[in-house]
């Protein structure tokens, strides 16, 4: 009876780490992984100057700019996220010595440390959580409007 309940156990372990390991998908320069909540974009390959992430990818909503999703991109000049992004992971446009700015949507509730350089301007609403992390970040914050 011992030896089926520790196979039970193993078999219901390998079964969780089979059915929660996602795997990466690219379409086009975009890299990202699904999940519940949405899809994580965990690496940009392309070499465009201008960035318009997507709203939806593999058919969901695009929710999180991954950890050094964007990072040491030697083109990159301005990234616009969409409306359905919520989190920004740490480092993601860490070292793109180009990058001017980045536009933030109002959904954006986190945002990572060393998200960017403290050159970069960051374009969102002014009663954004963006905006707000921008100013006690020392970044430089404009509104749509200021750009």
């Amino acid at each position: 009876m011992r030896q089926k309940t520790v196979c039970a156990a193993v078999l219901a372990a390998w079964c969780v780490q089979l059915l929660c390991a996602a795997e990466a998908i690219r379409t086009g320069d975009f890299v990202y992984i699904v999940s519940k909540t949405g899809a994580a974009l965990t690496r940009y390959l392309g070499d465009a100057e201008r960035v318009e992430v997507p709203r939806r990818l593999s058919g969901v909503p695009v929710t999180v700019i991954g950890e050094n999703a964007f990072a040491q991109n030697a083109a990159l000049r301005a990234a616009v996220l969409p409306p359905s992004v919520v989190e920004i992971r740490s480092g993601a446009f860490a070292s793109c010595p180009l990058l001017e700015y980045i536009v933030m949507p109002d959904s954006v509730r986190r945002i990572g440390k060393n998200v960017c350089a403290p050159n970069v301007v960051i374009i969102a609403e002014q009663d954004s959580f963006a905006y707000t992390f921008a100013e006690e970040n020392g970044l430089t914050v404009r509104t749509p409007i200021q750009q």
